[in-house]
């Protein structure tokens, strides 16, 4: 490539910057205009930026060391500003944000959005996740509020949150035990491109004006689900190993507060 510099620019050095699948913003060649001109050999699929400045470099910021999701792990989301989202949860979808408790001081993890949005693709129940694919016997655990029609779910030993992979999915690859505000509950695994299989179901007495405490326990092939320290099941299972944990509910509010997770 030849170029001819316009008139009144200084005839000084062009430097040459390149990125490609071997560099990274890598200085790569000093160009030195001759007669108000120069030429320079640019190579296939590479982007260049020429310039006539000095100083520039790629930072040189170093990430910290590597290391796991930290067990135990809470959150009473009282920190967290309102209307903003915890640190570590990521939402898969829906939003799940701090509001002002319902029925209690201080403030809870509320998801928001309360019409179901028309999808361009998959488009599951809303949930937010967190922890650590390695973990594989552990509780998860929150107070839930309801606050609509909508159940509270908890999830556990997610092994996959690709929902692109099943344009059906609800809900991830892994264990769901859903509580609804009529008392009934239902704990199953959910794995893509396979109907869920129920663990078990059942109803039980709640009043859904009050905060109630969900926990949901994994030791080996024991799934266990528990409701205000009664367990409603204990079942073995081996459809999922290890993996994450999540929040959920389906398109209108439920409340969160106090989650906990730790080593069972």
């Amino acid at each position: 490539m030849g170029d001819r510099q316009g008139k009144g620019l200084p005839a000084s050095d062009v430097y040459v910057w390149e990125t490609n699948d071997t560099h990274t913003f890598e200085k790569v060649g000093v160009i030195h205009p001759a007669g108000g001109s120069f030429t320079f050999t640019f190579d296939p699929e590479s982007l260049y930026s020429l310039t006539k400045t000095t100083g520039q470099g790629k930072g040189n910021a170093m990430p910290p060391p590597v290391r796991g999701f930290p067990l135990p792990y809470g959150d009473n989301f009282d920190q967290i500003a309102l209307n903003h989202s915890p640190k570590y949860l990521a939402d898969q979808d829906g939003a799940f944000e701090a509001r002002a408790c319902a029925g209690r001081s201080g403030r809870c993890l509320e998801q928001v959005i309360s019409a179901k949005p028309i999808p361009w693709g998959p488009l599951p129940d809303p949930f937010t996740m967190a922890g650590d694919t390695a973990w594989a016997d552990y509780s998860v655990a929150a107070d839930i509020r309801f606050l609509s029609t909508s159940p509270a779910v908890l999830l556990g030993r997610i092994d996959s949150a690709d929902v692109f992979q099943d344009d059906k999915a609800r809900w991830p690859s892994g264990y769901v035990f859903l509580i609804s505000p009529d008392g009934s509950w239902r704990l199953f695994s959910a794995k893509f491109k396979q109907p869920p299989v129920d663990l078990g179901n059942g109803l039980v007495r709640l009043d859904c004006t009050q905060w109630h405490h969900a926990e949901l326990r994994f030791h080996g092939t024991r799934i266990e689900g528990l409701l205000d320290g009664n367990s409603l099941i204990s079942v073995d299972d081996s459809s999922h190993a290890h993996g994450m944990f999540a929040l959920g509910t389906e398109w209108e509010q439920t409340q969160f507060d106090n989650l906990s997770v730790f080593a069972y």
